[in-house]
């Protein structure tokens, strides 16, 4: 628990734990950072608000790069979030955060996740997976997405997945790639979420 610090130029590995670990902190200014864990989060943000981050990388080899859980209103600007077998950048019960120009990459589950999180906004991010979702947005509402990338490396998963999902928002998509390239799924309005200026070739709504 600590707020108002400024931290630049950092290297942390963990082999059991968190490489970063931000927890119930505030307000403070976070840029070129590393965090790597074999067995956790590369980065970890929890019950942190109004903080800033900017060329961050999380990386994990079996827990989630970037994970931010019951955190709102953050800035996340120019980082990376990689994970072999878990999610590449994660949001759980968090609201009101900002993504600009931001990559989440996995091998083995999503890009981007998100999960009971609510207006946040995503801007020019890159979302890759090789064999899942590249952005699965689940019990997800009013959330935006601009100037959006998101890829399935071997084409049999989704490039977007919407699960009871609603109000959500996509304008100017830059290419979106799956098969199907969306689907929307047990959504209680799926007409809601609204794709503008997106082109994309194949999609199921059930």
């Amino acid at each position: 628990q600590s707020d108002y610090n400024v931290l630049d130029n950092l290297y942390a590995y963990s082999y059991d734990w968190e490489g970063m670990r931000i927890s119930s902190s505030h307000n403070n200014n976070l840029s070129d950072l590393v965090g790597e864990s074999d067995s956790d989060y590369g980065i970890y943000l929890i019950n942190s608000n109004d903080d800033i981050l900017v060329n961050v990388s999380g990386v994990s080899d079996s827990g989630f790069g970037i994970q931010l859980s019951g955190s709102n209103n953050n800035i996340i600007t120019n980082s990376t979030g990689s994970s072999v077998s878990y999610y590449g950048i994660s949001l759980s019960i968090s609201d009101g955060n900002n993504f600009f120009s931001s990559f989440g990459n996995s091998t083995t589950s999503n890009g981007f996740h998100l999960s009971t999180s609510f207006d946040n906004n995503f801007y020019d991010i890159v979302s890759y997976s090789y064999t899942w979702e590249g952005i699965r947005i689940g019990d997800s509402d009013n959330n935006s997405f601009y100037r959006i990338n998101s890829t399935v490396g071997d084409s049999n998963d989704y490039g977007i997945y919407l699960r009871n999902a609603n109000g959500n928002y996509f304008e100017d998509c830059i290419y979106i790639n799956g098969t199907p390239d969306v689907r929307a799924r047990y959504s209680v309005n799926i007409n809601s979420n609204t794709f503008l200026n997106c082109t994309y070739d194949t999609e199921i709504v059930d």
